[in-house]
């Protein structure tokens, strides 16, 4: 870890353009060493040649192929890659040789080089019988360049992989101890029990509610992804038990509208955001208490949108966290890594109340962890 920050830390733009001009500098001085035993006057012709390929293929690779395409596209792009960079430097191979043919005056060993790629034409850099003639300078001149760049992204992913697992653990350990607020399950079993006392009929369904709840915080919230109706199921039994805590004392707008579906969900995704509504708004004063929430969905895109109002003076400026802890802090990491690129998330204070919109792409529950089933247990 310390080596990690250490150079994330020292690694400067200016120290940066240093390391690469020493780089280029020793690449230059092996190329030139190579050629001076060719021909020892037109090694710098040769030198030139071979830097302005392989310096453009370089940069090309490292700073935009590499970010834009090839760690999304995998093996095959990577082969396409090759191919073409392999043709850009014998293209620019063919056309010194023809400048040194017309123009130079190469020694014996250099112009029957030269000589053998002008008869061979630009045909012969696809043509079978010529291709290791050509392949094995691409190869000798080009490997080590872009065979340190190419190593360092395997192990930059790799290393970020693990990193991922390491903290799909740590948001394990840490999603047990943002579970449902003890205090809000104390309250509620008070009311339960006053229900119960006064032989309401409601109380029955409410321990039901209450069983699924826990059940399952307990049983699905370990899983990559559960179906939809599961977790609209569960935020729903959420929200009736919250009436039944508050009673009268707060105004609560409830407007989901989610038609039966195929897709699939990080569970408890929601959850975070719809009990810091309550925890920061009639938690802190059950007085004009509002929450509002919204959850409604677009072909395969969940849109969820929860508002609760706040107490007056709260500045607009003060930080997000307030409204978070470890349980936002969870959600976000978890968005990161399971919707990333197929979310967006906006927060914050408007018109005295605190707004939270969430947008998600979703994925096939059916096809991808239910295969062979068309249809979901409601239990």
């Amino acid at each position: 870890m310390f080596g990690e920050f250490y150079l994330k830390e020292n690694y400067t733009n200016s120290r940066r353009i240093i390391y690469h001009l020493i780089f280029w500098t020793v690449v230059t001085l092996l190329y030139y060493l190579s050629y001076k035993r060719l021909d020892p006057e037109n090694a710098w012709i040769l030198v030139a040649k071979d830097l302005f390929s392989v310096v453009t293929i370089f940069y090309i690779t490292s700073y935009f192929i590499i970010p834009r395409f090839l760690l999304d596209r995998g093996t095959p792009f990577l082969v396409l890659w090759v191919i073409m960079t392999y043709f850009w430097w014998s293209v620019s191979t063919y056309l010194m040789c023809d400048y040194l043919h017309h123009f130079g005056t190469p020694n014996e060993r250099l112009k029957i080089y030269v000589k053998i790629v002008i008869e061979n034409g630009l045909v012969g850099i696809i043509s079978w019988h010529k291709l290791p003639f050509y392949v094995l300078d691409y190869v000798y001149f080009t490997a080590l360049p872009l065979g340190l760049k190419l190593m360092q992204t395997l192990l930059n992913e790799k290393n970020r992989g693990i990193k991922l697992q390491r903290d799909n653990l740590e948001l394990e350990i840490d999603f047990l101890k943002s579970q449902i607020n003890p205090h809000f399950l104390f309250n509620t079993l008070n009311n339960i029990h006053s229900m119960v006392i006064a032989s309401d009929q409601a109380a029955a369904d409410t321990v039901l509610q209450l069983s699924s709840l826990m059940k399952y915080t307990l049983y699905q919230s370990d899983e990559k992804e559960v179906s939809l109706e599961k977790e609209i199921r569960f935020i729903n039994n959420y929200l009736m038990l919250e009436k039944i805590r508050y009673n009268e004392k707060i105004k609560l707008l409830i407007n989901i509208n989610v038609p039966e579906n195929d897709l699939g969900i990080a569970p408890l995704i929601l959850f975070p955001f719809v009990e810091n509504a309550f925890k920061h708004g009639p938690d802190k004063s059950s007085l004009n208490s509002e929450i509002e929430i919204s959850i409604q969905l677009e072909k395969d895109s969940l849109l969820f949108h929860i508002a609760n109002s706040v107490q007056t003076g709260q500045k607009k400026s003060e930080p997000d966290h307030y409204y978070g802890g470890i349980g936002i802090t969870n959600v976000l990491k978890r968005l990161e890594i399971n919707y990333k690129g197929n979310y967006e998330l906006s927060k914050g204070i408007r018109n005295g109340r605190y707004e939270v919109t969430l947008s998600v792409k979703l994925n096939n529950y059916l096809r991808l962890y239910i295969p062979n089933k068309r249809k979901i247990n409601a239990n």
